[in-house]
């Protein structure tokens, strides 16, 4: 028997599901929470997210195109998940970028047990360490 699932693997993708949808939910419940400030509580991972990546002051804002699906709109942002992918959208304003980064992993954290330094079964942390480094910054243009 399985002692634990794969992350969104072939042996357990529904039961990943309902595990990265209640991470999903919680991260968005955190976002838009107005009594969370994200410098007082923060994920131990906040500090690997790259820096934002913003586009030019010189490149003028273009008309946006007529979106082929509806997108909610909520002043915080949004966080939404595809099988193990987090994404996370918001405008940038205030501190809602700050927020949109530290939600997600805030949610991951707390949902997950800790690490215990001489862990009796070998696992990788729950939030994917190569993928902060590569896909975790806040970008005013991602290719998803």
């Amino acid at each position: 028997m399985s002692l634990r699932l794969t992350f969104g693997g072939a042996p357990g993708p529904f039961e990943w599901g309902v595990i990265s949808e209640t991470v999903c939910d919680l991260a968005n419940a955190i976002l838009h929470d107005n009594d969370w400030d994200p410098k007082r509580l923060r994920a131990d991972a906040r500090g690997l997210v790259p820096e934002r990546k913003s586009i030019g002051e010189d490149i003028p804002i273009a008309q946006a195109k007529v979106q082929v699906v509806e997108v909610p709109v909520d002043p915080r942002g949004l966080v939404d998940v595809y099988i193990d992918d987090l994404i996370a959208l918001t405008v940038d304003v205030g501190d809602n970028v700050e927020r949109m980064e530290g939600a997600p992993l805030l949610a991951v954290e707390a949902i997950a047990r800790p690490k215990h330094r001489e862990e009796p079964l070998p696992r990788e942390e729950m939030e994917a360490r190569n993928k902060l480094e590569a896909e975790a910054a806040a970008e005013e243009i991602k290719t998803i």
